[in-house]
C-alpha cells in the first residue's frame, strides 16, 4: 500500500508541476537547479536512498 501511495503522489506531483510550468508560472531550469541542490543535501546527510528517489523524480520531470 505504501508503494501505491508513493506512486500516486509522484504522478500527482508531476501533473501539478507540468500544469504550473505550462502556465508559465515557474521556470523548469530553476526547479531542476533546486532539485539538484536538494538531492545533494540529502546525500550530504547520508540519506542516499532518498537522494536516489529524488533523482528519479527529477528525471521523470525532465521528460515532461
Amino acid at each position: 500500500m505504501e508503494d501505491e501511495k508513493a506512486l500516486a503522489l509522484t504522478y500527482a506531483y508531476t501533473a501539478l508541476v507540468k500544469t504550473i510550468a505550462d502556465s508559465g508560472v515557474i521556470s523548469m531550469d530553476h526547479l531542476f537547479s533546486n532539485l539538484a541542490g536538494a538531492r545533494a543535501q540529502l546525500e550530504r546527510i547520508g540519506e542516499v536512498g532518498a537522494a536516489e528517489l529524488l533523482g528519479s523524480l527529477n528525471e521523470s520531470l525532465q521528460r515532461i
